[in-house]
């Protein structure tokens, strides 16, 4: 349910701005690459150390891909009309 209502308010920026095409899935993908980007810059900063180097690549590339592909599924809705 929330990630509608993120969406209904995209679809109300959209009316704001006069944009007549797309449902608002747009915003919802703005929220997404903030979020994963936060993350990403947080896992970045953290210190340690270097055995579990690669436990922390892992983890982002997991964050990344979770995070993004509702977004991504929704830009793509939007883009083919669908």
């Amino acid at each position: 349910m929330a990630s509608q209502g993120v969406i209904d308010i995209g679809a109300r920026i959209n009316a704001q701005l006069g944009i007549e095409f797309g449902v608002g899935a747009w915003f919802f993908a703005v929220i997404k690459i903030t979020l994963v980007s936060a993350i990403v810059f947080l896992f970045s900063r953290m210190r340690v150390e270097q055995r579990q180097q690669h436990l922390r690549v892992l983890v982002v590339l997991a964050v990344m891909v979770v995070g993004l592909a509702p977004g991504l599924r929704d830009i793509g809705r939007l883009i083919l009309d669908v």
